[in-house]
């Protein structure tokens, strides 16, 4: 074990971060699934189907589970997180980093770059630079 290492504990189907000394660093509550981990983040789904991030590097640690489906790409600490009807661009400690109501997020061959879509309007998205180029027609 290593200081300053923490762990997620379940009793019960009640998650908690803990750390080296069994001391309760932040309470999870009841999880759906199991965490799903990028880099030093979790993605959590609550027993009411909501989401939420926990970035294992801010101190104090908090999630919100006000999110319906993340989408599954979390890297250089931002993820996309549909709240109501579409998606939003969040960093790793749940601050919405851009207003754009984004409707659909594709993959593309292309590390760290993502094919958005707002409304009619189309972007490419650099994840490591975080801003957003829009795709203009060429017909």
């Amino acid at each position: 074990m290593k200081d300053g290492e923490l762990f997620i504990v379940s009793i019960d189907n009640q998650y908690k971060v803990i750390n080296e000394k069994e001391e309760t660093i932040i309470d999870l509550g009841c999880l759906h699934d199991l965490p799903i981990h990028f880099e030093n983040t979790l993605l959590l789904k609550n027993c009411v189907e909501k989401n939420g991030i926990l970035s294992l590097n801010n101190k104090p640690m908090q999630v919100k589970f006000e999110y319906g489906e993340i989408f599954p790409y979390m890297k250089n600490n931002i993820a996309f997180a549909k709240k109501h009807s579409t998606y939003k661009l969040i960093s790793h400690d749940n601050t919405v980093l851009n207003d754009m109501e984004i409707d659909k997020i594709e993959y593309l061959l292309i590390e760290d770059l993502l094919l958005i879509q707002v409304g009619k309007d189309f972007y490419i998205f650099n994840t490591r630079e975080k801003s957003f180029y829009p795709i203009k027609d060429q017909i």
